[in-house]
């Protein structure tokens, strides 16, 4: 019979307190900790500036392994565009491209870095379906590094949120979602605030408190 507290309890990604270094003096990423399950999806939220593309890049290694018939599945928008160099791809076309080239080494965990950037919403909305899609049907973990936290929340089980290098909330993504501060500051769900009302608010926010 199989231990479902075993296999509840199993991580694909534990990072345990990492910090990251410029040039022996700036420390960009500060006791860093994050945890994904093994089949889940997690997200990694953060304004720009914040360390989320610095703690992926810090535990990114690269591989390569051919899988190509299995990317065109997922991508079939790919195989039509085989023939083109990657420069002459849409916005959308390289991301797919990105993904793909990642599923191409067989990882057990794929890790994605802002897949929305620069992305009409219909195309966030096709490339985040179909990572959930890979998620369901790979049952291959997730690692979503992301700014877009309204597409990013639809899709994940977790999230955390990053802040000046630091986690500074770790919740499920409907309790994220419910929360006051999430809500005004990463899901538009308040009027736009001037530079200075949101300087002086972010002294307030709960975690800073």
């Amino acid at each position: 019979m199989p231990n479902s507290n075993r296999s509840a309890a199993a991580k694909i990604l534990s990072l345990n307190n990492i910090e990251v270094v410029y040039d022996h003096v700036s420390l960009a990423i500060k006791g860093v900790s994050i945890e994904v399950p093994e089949g889940g999806m997690v997200a990694l939220l953060g304004a720009n500036g914040a360390g989320k593309s610095t703690t992926l890049k810090s535990i990114s290694r690269h591989d390569m392994h051919r899988n190509k018939e299995r990317v065109y599945g997922y991508f079939p928008r790919l195989h039509e565009r085989r023939g083109v160099a990657s420069g002459y791809l849409s916005g959308g076309e390289q991301q797919m491209l990105a993904i793909g080239r990642a599923l191409m080494t067989q990882p057990k965990l794929l890790m994605l870095d802002e897949p929305s950037l620069g992305l009409a919403p219909f195309l966030v909305a096709e490339i985040f379906q179909i990572i959930s899609h890979i998620n369901r049907e790979e049952g291959l973990s997730v690692l979503l590094v992301e700014q877009n936290a309204v597409a990013a929340l639809e899709i994940v089980s977790h999230g955390y949120l990053i802040e000046s290098g630091r986690i500074v909330m770790h919740d499920t993504a409907e309790a994220l979602k419910r929360n006051p501060d999430i809500q005004e500051f990463y899901l538009g769900g308040a009027k736009a605030k001037s530079f200075h009302d949101i300087k002086h608010y972010s002294r307030r926010k709960r975690w800073l408190t």
